[in-house]
């Protein structure tokens, strides 16, 4: 191959990769993360903690807790978050200062794209509020 040829092809190579970049780079990609969540909104709660205990409806399965407004799990003030629980009902029990409360909720789900829809990750995120 003569050396011409050869940066030639070198050419087409390299501009070919900054195409490829440049469109990751247009499409608005970027490497936010995200998780597979439920949250769980517990509004009007009195002062003081907010024990957040979760189970999909009519299942044995264990019991997922989450403590909130200081706890792992709980990011916002009486807004707990459960990662790749995602039940089509949730059976929810909440402790506060108050007493107990319990309740069985159906949360609703729509899926989340943080760098656009062609980059992924692709995350099912849903939300159900329960009222003090």
């Amino acid at each position: 191959m003569n050396l011409s040829r050869w940066i030639g092809t070198a050419l087409v190579s390299l501009s070919a990769v900054s195409l490829a970049a440049c469109d990751a780079f247009i499409t608005g990609c970027t490497l936010i993360g995200c998780a597979n969540t439920l949250t769980v909104e517990v509004a009007n709660a009195p002062a003081g903690d907010v024990v957040v205990q979760a189970r999909t409806a009519g299942s044995s399965d264990s019991v997922q807790t989450v403590t909130c407004p200081d706890g792992p799990g709980c990011f916002a003030p009486n807004r707990a978050q459960f990662v790749n629980f995602l039940p089509s009902r949730v059976e929810l029990t909440i402790t506060t200062s108050a007493g107990v409360k319990t309740a069985t909720l159906q949360p609703e789900y729509a899926n989340s794209y943080p760098n656009g829809r062609s980059c992924g990750p692709e995350c099912t995120q849903g939300t159900v509020r329960f009222t003090w």
